[in-house]
């Protein structure tokens, strides 16, 4: 496995938090707690390969 990189944003009208993990090794990406922003969303997986959304 290889670096791992965390990325927070908040989102929605509520600052929800949102992550994006992404191994920098293989460019995959998962998801966690995404918001209403596709925008921001897309920017935060800009250059990774998404694999997974994962909803807490």
């Amino acid at each position: 496995m290889g670096q791992m990189k965390l990325v927070m944003r908040q989102v929605g009208p509520w600052g929800m938090n949102t992550y994006a993990l992404i191994c920098e090794q293989t460019g995959e990406s998962v998801l966690i707690d995404p918001g209403a922003d596709p925008d921001t969303l897309q920017d935060m997986l800009a250059g990774s390969k998404p694999v997974a959304i994962l909803l807490t």
